[in-house]
């Protein structure tokens, strides 16, 4: 029974990457027209008026929402604020190979902040499991050549990147910490989203507003930006932070972040197939180092 749940779980992970590889293609070819902000904003917005109703029993807790406030304010902050906006904000400087490079440290730091603040022990197989998909995706980034990786600059970006990597992880970690709280509050999923669309979503209105104020973006007012906000609204939004925080919730942490080097795969599959983007042996060698990753863990777990 525990097999068939950890496989549900892992299969929801992997849906969760690939909607995610989705969000950076998306972004990667409208924020530079919409702002990154903007696209943060308008995002959360349209999820939150889509989950609303299907949320209704939250009102009914509100009493013991308001006890948990500093919890649900630091999920908030780290789901709902930051990793997107630091991503999008990164896109608008960072390269797609330092963005890469980057992301592929989230496994590393996720096991290094579950074992500060959870105190989790990690075996030597985790962390080889987790050095050879890391491994993979620096592989596809770099295109088979480790002299594009000696060449590795920083970019203003990559700072932003590097939040977003840490952001995530976090989150992840925080997401197992307050699974015993979070489960008292007698929260769905989806409840648990809503609200923490309801706290974030007030926090990056103002944000939005200095951006507009301060550039001069054009928005998301022609036909390829709704449609770039609708996309990531339902599916990076809802869908992904719904199987993320069921996938957390069964695995733990440690496992469930092994799965976020799918997302570079994934995307450079989906610049193959819609964007006519070479598919070249760098990728299937990479993607077969990620996987083998990510069996290792699994049969660690």
């Amino acid at each position: 029974m525990k097999s068939d749940s950890n496989r549900t779980a892992m299969l929801m992970l992997v849906f969760a990457c690939f909607f995610w590889a989705g969000n950076a293609l998306v972004a990667r070819s409208v924020v530079n027209e919409t702002g990154p902000l903007a696209l943060a904003f308008f995002r959360w917005l349209l999820a939150l008026l889509i989950v609303l109703p299907f949320a209704r029993g939250i009102w009914k807790k509100s009493s013991s929402l308001l006890q948990h406030w500093p919890m649900l304010l630091l999920l908030s902050l780290v789901s709902i604020v930051g990793y997107n906006t630091f991503l999008y904000l990164a896109a608008l400087t960072s390269s797609a190979l330092n963005i890469g490079l980057i992301s592929a440290s989230m496994p590393l730091l996720t096991l290094l902040l579950a074992r500060l603040i959870l105190q989790q022990a990690t075996s030597r197989l985790q962390w080889l499991s987790v050095l050879l998909a890391c491994a993979g995706v620096v592989w596809i980034v770099c295109q088979g050549s480790w002299q594009q990786l000696l060449a590795f600059q920083f970019s203003n970006g990559d700072l932003w990147m590097l939040l977003a990597a840490l952001d995530w992880s976090l989150y992840s970690v925080l997401l197992r910490k307050y699974q015993q709280p979070l489960q008292q509050l007698g929260l769905s999923v989806t409840e648990l989203l809503a609200v923490l669309l309801m706290i974030g979503v007030p926090l990056l209105l103002p944000l939005w507003i200095w951006e507009q104020t301060a550039f001069n973006y054009v928005g998301l007012v022609n036909q390829q930006g709704l449609m770039a906000l609708l996309y990531v609204a339902v599916f990076p939004s809802l869908l992904a932070y719904i199987f993320w925080i069921k996938g957390v919730a069964s695995l733990g942490p440690a496992m469930s972040v092994m799965f976020i080097p799918l997302i570079p795969l994934f995307a450079a599959i989906g610049g193959w197939l819609w964007l006519d983007e070479f598919l070249s042996s760098w990728h299937w060698i990479g993607g077969g180092m990620i996987l083998l990753g990510l069996f290792s863990s699994k049969k660690n777990n």
